[in-house]
């Protein structure tokens, strides 16, 4: 459509890149070294299976989305559009299509969206950048 390219990734570890909302602690083991034994260390960044952890990176995808100039669509708000310009001087949004940690990119340079403005915010999997093969579970 309109000559886009279409470019997929997927955000590597991606709740634990994104702040909690809970506090929580652990108490250290051998593991932390000898010297941390026994000390409480605080854990700053959602972790998997906490009842909150969804919605924390959901809220932190959401900021560093709205960062990057980008506006959620109010039909599906994981579905993220900014307008843009080609090169040729045609006008038209580049379109974001986001699912937990899966991402589609739709813009006439796809892969420099992921890699140089989302990429500033989050780790992407280096294997999973390129034109989409599977997406959501299902072969494209």
């Amino acid at each position: 459509m309109m000559g886009l390219s279409v470019c997929a990734a997927d955000i590597k570890n991606a709740y634990l890149q994104a702040p909690s909302s809970e506090k929580h602690f652990i108490i250290c083991g051998e593991e932390w070294g000898l010297q941390n034994i026994g000390k409480r260390a605080i854990i700053d960044r959602a972790i998997y299976g906490s009842r909150v952890a969804g919605r924390d990176f959901w809220l932190h995808l959401r900021t560093c989305m709205e960062q990057i100039g980008f506006k959620s669509s109010k039909g599906d708000p994981d579905v993220w559009y900014r307008a843009a310009t080609k090169s040729d001087g045609t006008e038209y949004y580049k379109y974001v299509l986001l699912y937990v940690n899966e991402m589609l990119v739709i813009s006439e340079n796809a892969e420099s969206v992921l890699q140089k403005e989302i990429g500033q915010h989050f780790v992407l999997r280096d294997e999973s950048i390129g034109p989409p093969s599977h997406y959501l579970g299902g072969k494209l």
